[in-house]
């Protein structure tokens, strides 16, 4: 097996952790039940994965200071948005945004790490790349 297969795989379990989120939410909207419960465990578990993703990949300094807190501080506004709307059945689309900057933010740093290195990489062989790019 090649490194960039191996490498490949090391990734591989953000899928499997997503994987019963997804099928539970796929169950319900084929039993036409709201699935909207779901988005809050769903958000703060993609960004947690990703963060400790990038925190491996990202070599700075400073996001290792600071990304536990911002996990922190997002998990936190999370349980409050919810405990303030208790109704889950209607979509929150502040956290969803909120998340998705986050996550914007940890891709901008790790495509400016690759940026700046010096030495010549293929970025075809780089799996979080192309996980980044998606």
């Amino acid at each position: 097996m090649s490194t960039a297969a191996i490498e490949g795989w090391r990734y591989c379990w953000l899928a499997w952790v997503e994987l019963p989120v997804e099928i539970l939410g796929t169950g319900l909207a084929l039993y036409h039940q709201n699935n909207l419960f779901i988005m809050p465990l769903y958000t703060v578990g993609e960004l947690v994965l990703l963060a400790l993703t990038y925190e491996t990949a990202v070599r700075s300094a400073g996001l290792h200071r600071v990304l536990p807190w911002l996990v922190s501080a997002f998990s936190g506004y999370t349980v409050l948005d919810c405990l303030l709307a208790p109704d889950l059945t209607w979509f929150k689309p502040g956290q969803q945004v909120l998340q998705s900057l986050l996550i914007l933010g940890l891709v901008v740093m790790y495509f400016r790490q690759l940026l700046q290195e010096a030495r010549m990489v293929r970025l075809v062989r780089e799996s979080l790349f192309w996980m980044s790019w998606g």
